[in-house]
């Protein structure tokens, strides 16, 4: 009967074996997982990439890691863990099972004696390899592996090649986020918070870190734009970007060619220079650049990265901080309900906040309505008693979509047309009555009769609702 080391052993070899080693690196694996030699004898083994692995190798890891855990088999998972790690360094990460499991696996009284710093360094390139995990859950998932020590994260560093730069630059902007956490919290200011625009020192001792932070950003040009800005022009935006006072107008027409951005570069890229941008006036002006090339997108690689709530509670002055249009922060914040940054704006660019409302379709204006209520209760009153009819208005549009008789059924909700005049054609006209359609549009017709106490108009749209 073979025995279970020795199963695990075959196991572990058949993987071994079909990674195409040198025989001699083969034969340094194999007595290290027979217990015949030390850690130290996995130092000779030359560096393989294997990210490019048969993905059915992989699954056979990650199958083998998963039976291990869930068994508490601690020192398989040690040893082939420090056997990939030696063979592939950071690019072992597809051999281990994602979605958490290495947060597990890292957690504080879990049983398995696995190296934090090269654990880190792994599921940092596992991050960076899939750029839907470069969020705030999965960034606080790999402070729980450090230990909520810094000095785990500089050990990952060192377990990271020079040339690993998207990994490395994960790390160093994981480092600066807890090594100086509480540098980003100026106070509050009212019913909303701003973010100070001064550079905030960093320790003597971590200047080169975030030197080389500063560096893989500027090196990161190319990759962030997809190739959309030659390397003489990426020379030339390394320059805007190393300026004190970064002209905008320079570097609106030095990024003109690069037409938006891809989900991963932005998430990556601009992500983590956002993290830390007020330690650094390089990853300010790098945040800037990205807002310039595609706002869109590096407004949403900056709320994936809010792990300091600079962005949710204090982002209310991105316009001024970041060279944003106005008019478009206020136009993507009430889209995404950002409240703070909203209120601000209110104080700010009140015209332009009563501007944008106006035009809004019916649910982005009633959640600003919402806002102008609590900053400006007088206005708020004012504005109740004059917008009736332009409310109305974005009521009925919400109820009847337009379609080809849309226009018999809005005349209807407006009391030009009886309701005679839908029969015959009440099959044609679109609406979209659904569960959670119905209950936004039920909602809006019931605060519209609260506001405005028009019980025409009430049963008119109660009655259209009631015929489809």
């Amino acid at each position: 009967m073979i025995r279970t080391e020795d199963h695990n052993l075959q196991k572990m070899m058949d993987i071994i074996s079909k990674l195409q080693l040198q025989a001699e690196d083969v034969d340094i694996i194999e007595s290290y997982l027979r217990g015949e030699s030390g850690d130290e004898a996995l130092q000779q083994i030359g560096f393989y990439d294997l990210s490019a692995a048969d993905r059915k190798l992989k699954s056979q890891a990650e199958s083998l890691f998963h039976k291990w855990k869930e068994r508490g088999k601690a020192s398989e998972i040690r040893k082939f863990f420090e056997v990939l790690f030696a063979v592939g360094k950071t690019t072992c990460c597809d051999f281990l099972p994602i979605y958490n499991w290495n947060y597990t696996l890292g957690k504080e009284g879990a049983g398995f004696d696995v190296d934090r710093g090269r654990l880190l360094a792994v599921e940092a390139a596992e991050i960076v390899g899939n750029h839907w995990h470069m969020n705030q859950t999965w960034l606080s998932n790999l402070w729980q592996i450090a230990k909520k020590d810094t000095a785990t994260i500089k050990a990952a560093l060192e377990n990271c090649g020079k040339t690993d730069k998207k990994v490395r630059l994960l790390l160093c902007a994981l480092y600066f986020l807890y090594a100086y956490p509480n540098e980003m919290h100026p106070k509050g200011s009212g019913a909303y918070y701003l973010l100070e625009s001064r550079t905030l020192p960093v320790a003597s001792g971590d200047e080169p870190l975030l030197a080389e932070y500063e560096t893989l950003l500027l090196d990161s040009l190319l990759q962030l734009t997809g190739g959309k800005i030659s390397p003489l022009e990426c020379k030339g935006l390394v320059k805007l970007l190393q300026q004190e006072n970064m002209d905008l107008r320079q570097l609106k027409s030095a990024v003109k060619c690069a037409s938006g951005l891809t989900v991963g570069a932005a998430r990556l890229y601009c992500g983590c220079a956002f993290i830390n941008y007020t330690l650094s006036n390089i990853a300010k002006n790098y945040v800037t650049m990205c807002i310039a090339i595609d706002t869109g997108e590096a407004l949403e690689a900056m709320v994936q990265s809010d792990c300091r709530s600079n962005l949710s509670v204090r982002g209310g002055n991105f316009d001024d901080l970041f060279g944003m249009d106005a008019k478009r922060l206020i136009c993507w914040a009430a889209e995404k309900h950002h409240a703070n940054i909203l209120r601000a704006q209110f104080v700010k660019n009140q015209d332009m906040f009563l501007s944008y409302y106006r035009g809004a379709e019916y649910e982005t204006a009633a959640y600003l309505r919402g806002i102008i209520k609590e900053m400006d209760a007088q206005l708020y009153t004012q504005m109740m008693i004059t917008d009736g009819g332009r409310q109305k208005e974005k009521t009925i549009d919400l109820l009847v979509p337009t379609s080809t008789h849309s226009e018999l059924a809005k005349n209807y909700l407006r009391g030009e047309q009886p309701l005679t005049a839908l029969y015959g054609h009440n099959d044609l006209i679109v609406m979209d009555y659904s569960w959670n359609s119905g209950r936004i549009k039920r909602k809006a017709v019931e605060e519209y009769d609260r506001n405005y106490h028009d019980s025409g108009f009430y049963s008119r749209c109660v009655c259209m609702m009631l015929i489809q």
